[in-house]
């Protein structure tokens, strides 16, 4: 398997066996490798344990019931975890309104505030406002659900004192952020 000595083992194991994420075949999980927006709310509903939803129709029109991880965005969408995009970011990748993209890799900070939200961690502004990572500001609308997953133990930034919220996230790293939030009160 190509997890063995990865920084994230623990990570990957407990969720792997747990059936909450699969690897890209029998023997490689590819930690390397990005994860989706759709693989990711996968990961979140079944890693968190939330309930099921399934609509009459559905509310994204770019994720039909067809769509492998549809139950998982729909549930993540009615328990309050996830959101699709706004109008022009919808208008700007040719879907009509209200998408959710699920095909786009999903950003560290997207995985990020959907972790808090799905932990249901009181939200943590660092006193004075002063923001832990150089690239996260007050501004930013991940700012809030970066401290507190920061505060909370649950991620780090890089030694360079950034976060990279608009990296596509790896697999290892996904795994060990949704560890850290399952297993973290």
């Amino acid at each position: 398997m190509d997890v063995s000595g990865n920084t994230f083992y623990v990570a990957i194991h407990y969720l792997n066996c747990r059936g909450v994420i699969n690897g890209v075949d029998s023997i490689h999980y590819s930690p390397a490798g990005t994860s989706i927006r759709g693989q990711f709310a996968k990961v979140v509903i079944l890693g968190f344990g939330l309930p099921a939803y399934t609509p009459a129709t559905p509310d994204f029109s770019d994720v039909p019931a067809t769509y492998f991880a549809y139950l998982y965005i729909e549930s993540g969408f009615h328990a309050g975890i996830l959101s699709g995009f706004d109008l022009a970011s919808c208008q700007a990748a040719s879907q009509p309104y209200p998408c959710y993209l699920p095909n786009r890799p999903i950003t560290r900070a997207q995985l990020t505030k959907l972790v808090v939200n799905a932990a249901r961690y009181p939200f943590y502004t660092p006193t004075g406002g002063q923001p832990t990572f150089s690239d996260v500001p007050p501004g930013s609308v991940f700012f809030v659900s970066i401290e507190t997953a920061h505060e909370k133990g649950v991620i780090n930034g890089y030694p360079d004192g950034t976060f990279r919220p608009n990296n596509p996230i790896r697999r290892d790293e996904m795994a060990q952020i949704v560890y850290k939030g399952v297993t973290t009160p």
